[in-house]
């Protein structure tokens, strides 16, 4: 899986910068978080689901169809493990829109409605590869090759389609394959994807957990 990946770690000093974006209800929300007041993701239990998973396509073909499925597979025994049991899952094809957007949401929510829903989670995670910047925190910046996913989360009320929570793809919702020595610089190890699609679902699942 990682033989285009064996080249040697190069480091730089990088200067990073984000991207915001709009709208609620329609095909691209918010990528700024949200939460309604009062709202709670721990207190829902019988969800719809939809997923979109999105690989680069510098990975193998089989990688493309496999790891969606994986990952799918993951979000759907990770909420199992919480309690959560979905009464529905709809899955999307892959995009290259950014996260949460280009994602049609009436057909979801008559979809959610349909099967006595009264939330609609929608899960949207990316798997790419390139540059990606590493112990900024240490006041080192050091940047090589990375796999990394990122993933979004958001919810919205069946009964309305408003949205209770977003949490939007960024930093703290990426894990990545590499294990530093911020001090010297040295690569430690690469995780396997398995790790990678296990840290990225607990992460993008976290409010359900949230008391």
């Amino acid at each position: 899986m990682r033989q285009g990946f064996a080249a040697k770690w190069l480091f730089c000093v990088l200067v990073l910068s984000c991207v915001p974006g709009c709208g609620p209800l329609g095909s691209s929300p918010s990528s700024t978080p949200l939460r309604e007041p009062g709202f709670r993701a721990s207190t829902i239990r019988r969800p719809a689901l939809l997923v979109r998973v999105s690989v680069s396509d510098d990975l193998s073909q089989r990688e493309r169809s496999r790891l969606p499925e994986d990952y799918q597979a993951a979000v759907v025994e990770g909420l199992d493990r919480i309690g959560i049991l979905a009464v529905d899952a709809a899955t999307l094809p892959p995009s290259r829109s950014r996260a949460l957007e280009g994602i049609e949401r009436a057909p979801a929510l008559a979809r959610a409605r349909e099967a006595g829903a009264e939330y609609l989670v929608i899960v949207d995670a990316r798997l790419s590869r390139g540059d990606l910047v590493h112990c900024r925190q240490s006041g080192r910046a050091l940047t090589g090759p990375t796999t990394h996913w990122d993933a979004a989360l958001e919810i919205d009320r069946v009964s309305d389609g408003k949205p209770l929570l977003v949490e939007p793809a960024g930093p703290d919702m990426r894990v990545v394959d590499v294990e530093l020595d911020c001090r010297t610089g040295k690569l430690i190890r690469r995780r396997s994807m398995d790790e990678l699609i296990g840290d990225s679902v607990d992460l993008v699942l976290a409010p359900f957990n949230a008391r």
